[in-house]
């Protein structure tokens, strides 16, 4: 996916703490030249390797914050490494504009 909407769906999933489909909704008003089938397959993509990266953030030493968007499970997002994301996903699928 380009690098502008991976930018969006990350700020408003880590940082603002949205469901995949309400992050969904706003990624297809912000890049209405997306179509939104298009744009829902972005997202589920995003969602599902975000969730699977997660253990790969786990194994960060602890670091200087330097932005407002903190992905150290330490001290910023949390996404426990052995939870599930299908609820997010199945929510994702049955979302409508």
């Amino acid at each position: 996916m380009p690098y502008v909407i991976l930018d969006d769906l990350l700020y408003l999933f880590a940082h603002n703490r949205m469901s995949l489909a309400d992050c969904w909704r706003i990624a297809c008003h912000r890049h209405a030249d997306v179509d939104a089938e298009q744009m829902r397959a972005y997202t589920k993509r995003f969602g599902t390797l975000f969730v699977q990266s997660q253990w790969k953030r786990e194994q960060l030493p602890v670091a200087m914050k330097v932005l407002d968007l903190d992905l150290d499970p330490k001290t910023g997002f949390r996404f426990p490494v052995t939870q599930s994301i299908q609820d997010e996903l199945d929510e994702l699928a049955a979302a409508e504009l």
